[in-house]
C-alpha cells in the first residue's frame, strides 16, 4: 500500500536516527505503476533511496527493498522536506494529455523546493511531446523564469547519446518507436537551481 504522508516522514526520521541517512535520493514524480529502476537500466543501491510520488498509486502487487517508498501526493504539494530530494525524475508527464495542463508548469516551484543544491532534475518526453505544455524552443526561457538552468538537453538528434541517457530511466524509450502514438520531437532534459551568488564586498 502507498504510505501517507506521516508514515514515510516517519521512516526518513527513524532512518537518520540509526545514522542510516542515505547516501542519494531519488524522486520519481508520476511514477503510475512502473518505477524507473523497473523500466530502465539505473539501479538503486541499498545505501540509496527510491521515492515514488503519484496522486493515485496503483502499484502492481511487487515486493520492492525497503529503500523504495511511495507516496500518494499531489506534485504541487509534496509532502517532501526541503532541499532533501537529489535527483527528480519526471518522465512522459508534461506531454501526457490531460484536462491539467494548464497547472502542470506548478510543479516546477514546489520540485525547485525539494532539490538539493547540488541536485538535478530530469524530464523526459519520450511519447507525445507534441501534446505538452511548452515545445523544446520555449523550455529554457520557462525553467530561467523558474529559478533552473538547463544543465544538458539530449535529442534524438545525437542517437548515440539520447540512446545512453534515456536508457537509465526506460530501456524501451532507447529504441526506435513505431507506434503512431509517439507525436513531436522526443527529448530529455537535465536542470539544476541557479544558485544564488553572495554579494561582493566592496
Amino acid at each position: 500500500m502507498p504510505e501517507n504522508r506521516n508514515q514515510y516522514n516517519r521512516i526518513v526520521s527513524e532512518r537518520e536516527k540509526r545514522g542510516l541517512k542515505p547516501r542519494k535520493i531519488y524522486l520519481d514524480l508520476g511514477n503510475f505503476v512502473f518505477p524507473f529502476p523497473e523500466t530502465g537500466l539505473k539501479e538503486i543501491p541499498a545505501d540509496e533511496m527510491y521515492v515514488g510520488v503519484d496522486i493515485n498509486q496503483h502499484l502492481n502487487n511487487v515486493q520492492y527493498p525497503n529503500n523504495f517508498h511511495f507516496v500518494e501526493a499531489d506534485g504541487r504539494s509534496l509532502p517532501i522536506a526541503d532541499g532533501s530530494i537529489d535527483e527528480v525524475y519526471v518522465g512522459n508527464l508534461f506531454g501526457e494529455p490531460s484536462r491539467n495542463q494548464s497547472l502542470k508548469l506548478e510543479l516546477f516551484p514546489e520540485l525547485k523546493r525539494i532539490l538539493s543544491d547540488n541536485g538535478q532534475i530530469v524530464v523526459a518526453e519520450t511519447l507525445t511531446p507534441k501534446a505538452a505544455t511548452f515545445n523544446l524552443d520555449e523550455l529554457p526561457g520557462i525553467l530561467d523564469k523558474q529559478g533552473f538552468e538547463i544543465v544538458d538537453l539530449v535529442t534524438q538528434d545525437d542517437e548515440e547519446k539520447w540512446k545512453k541517457e534515456i536508457a537509465q530511466y526506460n530501456i524501451h524509450a532507447s529504441r526506435v518507436y513505431t507506434h503512431a502514438e509517439v507525436m513531436g520531437r522526443r527529448f530529455l532534459v537535465k536542470f539544476k537551481k541557479k544558485l544564488e551568488q553572495p554579494n561582493e564586498s566592496v
